[in-house]
């Protein structure tokens, strides 16, 4: 709800607060099944009306020399968090929002670690390192990749600013 909501009218740090205020509060359920055909024959019942195709998923493997590129055209450089943005977690799910709203992004649990290391000004190469020494069997030409990606989209969005060098 909180990642895909389309709200404008208010400043992201409220809409996130009342987001995450009704998610709290609202009463969920999971569904569970013996055998996949009942919870298939509930599902195709209950969205009967919804369109047979289904939208083309990129390949995620598809995107890595792309993100290479991008990670390999990052200036060496110090990035922090720009002054102001919030983040609030719902259900393992981290949203970070600056006060005029125009930005609201989802960070998945390893994004949001990066985002903690960026409390204080941070290389591209500091993270690599950093998360390769924490997870030693990554691919660390995949990582420096990953990394310079989430960074520059973060920058995109007016979320960080360099810092400190």
């Amino acid at each position: 709800m909180v990642w895909q909501n389309f709200a404008r009218e208010a400043e992201a740090p409220v809409i996130l607060a009342v987001l995450s205020r009704l998610v709290a509060t609202a009463r969920r359920f999971r569904l569970r099944y013996d055998r996949a055909e009942d919870a298939v024959d509930v599902l195709q019942r209950e969205f009967a009306e919804w369109p047979d195709a289904l939208p083309a998923v990129a390949d995620p493997q598809a995107d890595s020399s792309e993100q290479a590129v991008a990670a390999a055209t990052l200036v060496a450089r110090q990035y922090r968090q720009k002054p102001g943005i919030s983040m609030v977690e719902v259900d393992d799910q981290f949203f970070l929002a600056d006060r005029q709203g125009a930005a609201i992004h989802h960070l998945n649990p390893i994004g949001s670690s990066i985002w903690g290391l960026l409390e204080q000004p941070v290389t591209l190469d500091e993270i690599v390192e950093i998360l390769l020494t924490a997870f030693p069997d990554l691919d660390s030409a995949r990582v420096r990749a990953d990394v310079g990606s989430l960074l520059q989209e973060l920058m995109r969005k007016d979320l960080l600013q360099y810092g400190g060098d």
